[in-house]
């Protein structure tokens, strides 16, 4: 039915294998044409906000490209869903306060991001709770 246009989407179970459910969509729908990455991305509904998270589910350990990339389609996506965006990259790291080659990944996805474009970029890596208390207005040990 996804491949003759009758439906938009596809819902599957928990029995079968996750790249054999994700397989048949991208044969059939593919990448949008200016895209070289596919990626998950959850919807999740709190306190009346719809937030965006990707890609937990399909790009195991992004280069800074492919997270930049994937950062881009996600704020893309918040926009057609009537969400203004506001990027953050989430890491072990603040701001370049933990040096591993992960966290430098995310830090050169920042970097590749900005530079596709005005309002495009991140502020940069942050850990979830961190983000959460600058949001709210609380002072944690990092932000005190």
């Amino acid at each position: 039915m996804l491949e003759m246009g009758r439906v938009d989407g596809m819902i599957s179970g928990l029995g079968p294998h996750y790249p054999d459910v994700l397989r048949p969509p991208l044969e059939i729908r593919k990448t949008s044409i200016d895209s070289r990455v596919a990626a998950g991305v959850h919807l999740v509904t709190v306190r009346n906000r719809v937030l965006f998270f990707a890609d937990t589910t399909v790009n195991i350990a992004p280069d800074a490209g492919t997270l930049a990339e994937i950062a881009i389609l996600t704020a893309t996506l918040a926009r057609d869903f009537d969400v203004v965006p506001r990027v953050a990259l989430l890491s072990c790291s603040d701001f370049g306060s933990v040096r591993t080659d992960r966290t430098a990944v995310a830090r050169r996805a920042v970097g590749v991001a900005r530079g596709r474009g005005p309002g495009r970029g991140s502020g940069g890596e942050e850990r979830a709770k961190q983000h959460d208390q600058k949001r709210d207005g609380q002072r944690g040990p990092d932000n005190a």
